[in-house]
């Protein structure tokens, strides 16, 4: 901890010297969930609680008009009673560090270092990673193209070795100034030292549009896989999804609104072709509490590949602007897997959320929302019903 202490100071000491203006700015957050989840209920355990605080500290250096540093520190989250401590031992480590230079002949912006990227719509990969990302933006009329290379895992670092590192090639096209389209592409290499090896291909056009109240952002997805297996077994996949995100903004009548999401899964019953919709890393918004990313996403953990298996989740959701700064929300949705679980059912479950979001003052917010679901028989018979209740209190600066 003192040595990672020590660098820091040292690089931020060597990017001052260097720097002609600073920027600083952040964000903290603490968020208090009250919940009883799937878990609890299968091996009869009591409702539990959990409160966690994150704070981000973003130092930005502007070395020259085309040449800038960026460097945020993040402590968190961190559990309030948990192991991680709030005495001797705070958590605080680099959440994103880069470098980011226009070239001024070119106009390619260049980005390098450890920085957050996400796909349109979170659903494949949304994460902090080492990356080197190419931007260039008009490289034709109302065209902007993006390449990119990351790295998961060095085989070297780790217990379990692997080489995993992957590939980015990003087109955005604006229409016209209601319409947008786009195609981000993914590859992914994975290697172990034990033989097996794993490629996967993600294609994912999207179109977006916005007037006469309407927003609607679609995004299709293909997800090319072939694997070879130390065994000597090669598996080859084809997986997709859909999402489609639609609101509708009435005026006087508040924003009601749709999300829809498909994944392909796949049973099992062919060992050499399987048809399951992979993800790395993925961060998608279904607008549900539980079945989805809520206000306290450490409660629950919501993938839309649903451990191979897929899911459709059709999704309901309103907001009513009380005022500027007092919104209720509410929300309706049922998940279901598209391949039986071990129990032989694929009804996953229905949830029904309210909440409200209210702004304290210009940078302080306050959200609290509440989520009753009742699970469905993919995960047994005759479950009791479960239930959160969350809040978080959060400020920016």
């Amino acid at each position: 901890m003192k040595k990672n202490l020590i660098l820091t100071i040292l690089l931020m000491v060597v990017v001052g010297l260097m720097a002609t203006d600073f920027t600083i700015s952040g964000d903290f957050r603490t968020r208090l969930s009250l919940y009883k989840d799937i878990d609890m209920v299968l091996n009869n355990y009591e409702a539990g609680n959990f409160v966690d605080s994150r704070a981000n500290l973003t130092i930005k250096a502007d070395i020259d008009k085309n040449l800038n540093f960026v460097y945020t520190l993040r402590s968190g989250n961190l559990v309030w009673g948990g192991n991680n401590g709030w005495s001797n031992n705070i958590d605080v480590k680099t959440h994103n560090a880069y470098v980011n230079w226009i070239c001024p002949f070119t106009g390619v912006d260049a980005t390098a270092g450890h920085i957050s990227w996400n796909d349109h719509t979170s659903l494949v990969l949304d994460d902090d990673l080492p990356a080197v990302v190419l931007r260039k933006n008009n490289i034709a009329p109302n065209l902007d193209l993006e390449f990119g290379y990351l790295v998961f895992q060095e085989s070297q670092f780790n217990a379990y070795p692997r080489d995993s590192d992957g590939f980015l090639l990003n087109v955005d096209y604006k229409i016209n100034n209601d319409m947008a389209a786009g195609l981000n592409t993914i590859i992914h290499r994975e290697k172990t030292t034990r033989g097996e090896q794993e490629n996967n291909f993600w294609i994912m056009p999207f179109f977006t549009y916005a007037n006469f109240g309407i927003d609607a952002d679609a995004m299709f997805a293909l997800n090319y896989g072939s694997y070879e297996r130390n065994s000597g077994d090669d598996v080859t996949n084809m997986g997709m999804a859909f999402a489609l995100d639609l609101k509708y903004d009435t005026k006087d009548f508040g924003i009601p609104g749709i999300n829809f999401l498909y994944t392909s899964g796949d049973d099992g019953s062919d060992p050499e072709e399987t048809t399951v919709f992979n993800t790395l890393s993925t961060y998608y918004h279904s607008g549900l509490e539980y079945f989805g990313v809520g206000i306290h996403d450490g409660v629950q953990t919501f993938d839309p590949s649903n451990n191979g298996l897929g899911l459709m989740s059709v999704v309901l959701n309103y907001k009513y602007p009380v005022n500027p700064k007092f919104d209720v929300l509410f929300a309706a949705g049922m998940v279901n897997s598209i391949e039986e679980s071990a129990t032989g059912e694929t009804d996953m479950g229905i949830e029904v959320d309210l909440g409200l979001s209210y702004k304290l003052f210009d940078n302080y917010t306050f959200k609290l929302a509440g989520a009753y679901v009742m699970p469905g028989e993919f995960y047994g018979k005759d479950l009791d019903d479960i239930y959160e209740v969350s809040s978080v209190l959060s400020i920016n600066f």
